[in-house]
């Protein structure tokens, strides 16, 4: 039988930053440990996921009732209450009434203790707004103009690192979701990204309108999806060679991190 951690809620994001993995936990070693994870968005309530991460011969399963000491640093030091947190998609097991104001610091630390003392600690920098310049579909292919500017926060690093959003609706429901995690060395815009729209048969239903989100992630953010989708795909194929889980969290797996986000919905068809 395969070990694999099944993590329910990210996706991101949001649709977010991708919540939601099954990851294989070849790649997470043989000891016992825990697992983080924590996206810091602005405007939004501070959310965090931590668990157990069982030995590699044992069977894995979420248990959202340990108890974490769990302190965030954003200007000032609050304590994220444990409980359990349903936003309509993902569950969370501590947060805090806290939102998250970018202006009141330029980075943002988490400090953790867990049920048998180990100490877990990560902090992360705060990407600039993610800014659409312009949407738009024209002959099937959707244009996302938007500006790459650099982060000073992450000392002007050469890439810039996000993820484009693609969502559809038509008849109903959603009929379209995918993602595309890409980096970006332009160092002014706005620059675009092109995106081929399935046609109406591939898709089922015709579209009635479609939402773009552009999300700006740190270098670890990206980092860390790009290991997930990694591993999805080794866990999909045993020809591709095990990758490990990127992170930035000391003593647990997982991710801290922020993203910003900017979001436009295009009107296909109107009653």
């Amino acid at each position: 039988m395969v070990k694999r951690l099944t993590i329910l809620w990210a996706a991101l994001l949001a649709a977010g930053c991708h919540k939601g993995y099954d990851l294989d936990l070849r790649h997470m070693g043989a000891d016992a440990g825990y697992f983080v994870e924590c996206y810091c968005v602005p405007d939004e309530l501070f959310c965090l996921t931590a668990t157990r991460i069982a030995p590699i011969d044992q069977d894995q399963y979420l248990d959202y009732s340990l108890e974490f000491e769990t302190w965030i640093t954003a200007g000032e030091e609050f304590r994220l209450l444990h409980s359990l947190y349903h936003d309509g998609s993902y569950i969370y097991n501590y947060a805090s009434s806290r939102r998250f104001d970018p202006a009141a610091a330029d980075s943002v630390r988490l400090r953790m203790t867990a049920p048998d003392g180990t100490l877990i600690a990560a902090s992360t920098a705060i990407p600039p707004q993610a800014e659409l310049d312009d949407v738009r579909i024209e002959a099937g292919r959707l244009t996302a103009a938007y500006r790459p500017e650099a982060n000073e926060a992450e000392g002007r690093s050469p890439e810039r690192c996000f993820i484009l959003s693609v969502t559809g609706w038509g008849d109903g429901g959603r009929v379209l979701s995918d993602d595309r995690l890409f980096r970006e060395y332009t160092e002014s815009g706005p620059v675009s990204q092109h995106y081929d729209i399935p046609s109406e048969a591939r898709l089922g239903a015709p579209l009635d309108s479609v939402a773009v989100e552009l999300k700006r992630l740190t270098r670890e953010g990206y980092l860390y999806q790009l290991s997930v989708k990694e591993a999805q795909a080794a866990n999909r194929d045993p020809l591709i060679p095990p990758t490990p889980l990127h992170g930035n969290i000391r003593g647990a797996l997982g991710i801290f991190t922020s993203y910003t986000c900017d979001r436009r919905v295009l009107r296909l068809r109107t009653e």
